[in-house]
């Protein structure tokens, strides 16, 4: 295997390696059979000959396999919660914790992504070019689809994405599903983590979700609500079991059903 191969194969890995040599514009390490520069713009520390540090392997602007001592937020291929730096017409960047920021191509975002935003992103090596990247369209990174996944079974979930029909869906870390509008009776934004199951498997094998009904308390809170609301339009409301889940949702923050249940 060649220098430059063997360097490639560690690309989006995290190592412990050791410094071999101090020079004015860096490190050179060894990690096992391959020899690594560390740049001084990448090094949070000044070292000296025979230390260990940890390193995480990227690729610098020329396209170079370097280790960097600034480690990324969240291993390879696992979701995590970033802020959007920088978008332009190509693609975005995110700060993922690492000196070099996280790119998303515009093929792999599930939507326009805004500076100053938070979005689920997967960092992925590209493998064509052994270069890190980013994806916000999680269907390229994990299946619609799981056979041990059964109806009433609790999950763990994560939003990713809104959508007319209702929110995507993180399930487990590991799959994808959809939770209605209809069957959302809290605010949710893109990131938040709950507690959910699955309330049904489509024929062709894709996941509908549900999470925890309202409590006790929460279901009276809700009446109080609606009853404070009649008192202030004189016994009149606009809203009826008629109503749009949407407009039933932005007045009172619950899903459809959650309503009627209240109002009967």
């Amino acid at each position: 295997m060649s220098q430059q191969n063997s360097s490639d194969s560690l690309v989006g890995s995290i190592v412990n390696a050791l410094v071999t040599e101090s020079l004015p514009t860096g490190y050179w390490l060894q990690i096992e059979q391959t020899r690594l520069f560390l740049p001084i713009e990448n090094s949070i520390s000044r070292y000296s000959d025979g230390d260990r540090v940890e390193v995480f392997i990227t690729k610098d602007n020329d396209n170079q396999t370097v280790a960097d001592t600034r480690l990324p937020k969240t291993p390879i291929k696992q979701a995590v919660l970033l802020t959007a730096k920088d978008a332009t017409a190509r693609g975005a960047y995110f700060d993922w914790g690492t000196t070099r920021d996280l790119y998303v191509p515009k093929k792999w975002q599930e939507s326009p992504i805004n500076p100053g935003m938070d979005y689920v992103v997967v960092p992925l090596l590209d493998e064509k070019n052994h270069r890190m990247v980013g994806c916000t369209k999680l269907k390229h990174c994990f299946p619609e689809t799981n056979s041990w996944l059964k109806p009433k079974q609790k999950v763990s979930l994560q939003v990713f994405a809104k959508t007319e029909l209702g929110y995507k869906m993180l399930i487990d870390d590991s799959n994808l599903g959809l939770l209605f509008h209809s069957d959302v009776h809290v605010k949710l934004r893109i990131g938040d983590k709950l507690e959910g199951s699955i309330k049904a498997v489509r024929e062709d094998g894709k996941i509908d979700l549900t999470i925890a009904q309202q409590s006790k308390d929460a279901r009276n809170d809700l009446q109080s609500a609606i009853l404070e609301d009649l008192q202030a339009h004189g016994g009149m409301s606009t809203l009826t079991d008629k109503s749009s889940p949407e407009d039933i949702y932005e007045r009172f923050n619950v899903s459809k059903g959650a309503y009627k249940k209240a109002i009967g």
